[in-house]
């Protein structure tokens, strides 16, 4: 690397500059390299994208404590009262309904 890509410091000032530099014990220099790069702006970038995306309030994806999956839970949600209206059913007809799933 060459070295007028390093910057080292002693003691929070720059060697690089420094014609008369005392080095004493216990003195801490730091080398660190210039970076390239421009002057910033992607954050604001980011934060203007960011605004036109959708976002989403789908959560069937997700899990819940217990590891299920959401949708997996709200089916079975669904299931149960789909097997309560299958029984009233079943008690108002002669023909009965036989329901093999078995409820977690």
């Amino acid at each position: 690397m060459p070295p007028q890509d390093l910057r080292i410091t002693l003691n929070g000032r720059n060697v690089n500059t420094c014609k008369n530099v005392s080095i004493l014990p216990g003195d801490v220099f730091r080398v660190q390299t210039f970076l390239p790069g421009g002057k910033g702006g992607f954050g604001s970038m980011l934060r203007a994208i960011g605004a036109q995306i959708e976002k989403t309030t789908n959560r069937e994806a997700c899990r819940d404590l217990s590891g299920r999956r959401m949708r997996d839970v709200n089916d079975e949600k669904k299931y149960v009262v789909v097997l309560r209206v299958l029984a009233s059913i079943s008690c108002q007809f002669p023909f009965s309904f036989i329901v093999t799933k078995k409820l977690i």
